[in-house]
This record gives structure tokens, sequence and C-alpha cells, in this order.
């Protein structure tokens, strides 16, 4: 009996030492995805804001380059999207 209850014992340790394990590297995979995604979401945020400037770059540009056109005046649209420019 007693070799059993030995047996059953190393068992249950080297369970105990699996499930520590496994709770160590799912906690460090999902601490290193976190840091990746956070990462991505930054340099997403940064381009976005780039490109945005860009977009304002051009639409000011594109402004200032506009004809009048006399009868068809443009100054509402103008007025409205001028403000970008600011």
């Amino acid at each position: 009996m007693s070799v059993l209850a030995a047996k059953m014992s190393k068992i249950e340790e080297a369970l105990k030492k699996k499930d520590e394990q496994t709770n160590i590297f799912i906690s460090q995979t999902r601490e290193a995805l976190e840091q990746k995604m956070e990462a991505h979401t930054e340099k997403r945020e940064s381009h976005i804001s780039d490109l945005k400037a860009k977009l304002k770059d051009h639409v000011c540009i594109s402004l200032s380059m506009l004809p009048s056109y006399g009868k068809w005046d443009f100054n509402i649209v103008v007025a409205d999207i001028s403000d970008l420019c600011m």
C-alpha cells in the first residue's frame, strides 16, 4: 500500500508542477501578446494621424489653387473646408 501511495504522491507532484509551468507559460504569452497589440495600436494611430495631416495639407493646397468661377461660386463649400486649413 505504501508503494502505491508514494507513486500517487509523485504523480500528484508532477501534475502540480506541470500545472504551474502551464500557468506561467500562459501568463507570459498573454503579457507578450498584450504588449504586441498595444504597440500595434499605437503604430496604427500614429499612421492614421500622419495620413490625416497629409490629407489636410493636400486639401489646403488644392483649395488655394481653386479658381473663381463667376456664376458658380464655391465660396460656401470652400469656407466650410477651409476651416481645416486654419
